[in-house]
């Protein structure tokens, strides 16, 4: 199997929506690298610290769920609201807006 290369580019029109940059700042308010193993996503601290605010235990995959329908019904998506449901989601919604399969395929990590 040949391993996908997909890229991210820095929204340097609008760098507060950045993706890349967003990233970043998720990593700098995360439990430092040596605690991390193989998590990505922490239990977020119920009262924020400076530069702390995620304690070093992964969030659970019910409280993700949860946080998934919470945030789509804010932003107005309708239809299934799962975890897994929303990569296909903002390849639907890219593809409306006229944005060609091929960034899409990079922007999802999904190969044609």
């Amino acid at each position: 199997m040949q391993k996908k290369n997909v890229r991210a580019y820095e929204n340097v029109e609008h760098p507060e929506r950045c993706y890349l940059r967003l990233i970043e700042k998720y990593k700098s308010l995360c439990p430092p690298s040596s605690t991390r193993a193989n998590t990505f996503y922490f239990t977020p601290l119920k009262k924020t610290k400076d530069r702390k605010w995620y304690l070093e235990s992964p969030m659970g995959h019910n409280t993700i769920q949860t946080t998934v329908k919470r945030i789509c019904t804010m932003a107005g998506i309708t239809g299934k609201k799962t975890n897994h449901s929303l990569r296909s989601t903002a390849a639907d919604r890219l593809y409306e807006a006229n944005i060609s399969e091929q960034q899409i395929c990079e922007q999802t990590g999904v190969m044609q």
